[in-house]
């Protein structure tokens, strides 16, 4: 059992994962910085502000060992070549340490006017969607977008109307409620979004 631990363990899911791609788990070098900017929206901003603060920052030593211990993580699996998002859960508590201090600092307005821009962007882009729908050549994204109408209907813009519009007050108020605006808002967006991509299976099965 301890052969078969240290062989499967250290060198086939370890140094295995390092050197070649498992179960087809690749990503090019930028896969982190994808990763790093979509997974902790909306305060995507805040840790990269808070990571250059601690760049700069020359007398605080807990700030310089964070930063390290982040960097030597993202630099690590992005030279790996498996590569899946949880990967870099090794550097989130150094990184919160981090951020957390400018967040507290500036970080919250940043934070609050970023994530209304993308609650005003998952407001307008199923309306720009339905506009250029006739003109994509692919007959399978038309008929997706055709299902926008449905799905997209008044409750679905009052929702991100009243997110966009509680999130903006928040930033005013100078709160974090703002959060909660967002997650209502990408939440709602994602079952949208998931309705009109399962339009077609359930038309189909109908049919069948």
């Amino acid at each position: 059992v301890g052969l078969l631990m240290i062989e499967e363990f250290f060198f086939k899911h370890n140094l295995g994962r390092f050197s070649q791609p498992m179960e087809g788990h690749d990503g090019s070098w930028l896969y982190y910085f994808i990763v790093f900017l979509v997974g902790f929206l909306p305060f995507s901003f805040s840790h990269i502000c808070g990571l250059f603060r601690a760049v700069r920052t020359k007398t605080d030593l807990t700030e310089r060992v964070c930063l390290v211990w982040f960097t030597a993580v993202f630099i690590l699996f992005t030279f790996s070549a498996t590569k899946l998002p949880h990967y870099l859960m090794p550097g989130f508590f150094p990184l919160v340490v981090v951020s957390s201090r400018y967040f507290s600092q500036k970080g919250q307005r940043v934070s609050g006017i970023f994530a209304s821009g993308l609650i005003f962007l998952l407001l307008t882009i199923p309306l720009t969607a339905q506009r250029v729908a006739p003109e994509i050549p692919d007959e399978y994204v038309r008929l997706l977008l055709a299902g926008f109408p449905v799905v997209f209907g008044p409750l679905y813009y009052g929702v991100q109307a009243v997110c966009l519009a509680g999130a903006l007050y928040s930033i005013r108020k100078r709160n974090t409620v703002f959060v909660l605006f967002f997650l209502v808002s990408v939440n709602s967006a994602l079952v949208a979004y998931s309705w009109v991509q399962q339009g077609p299976v359930r038309e189909l099965s109908r049919v069948v």
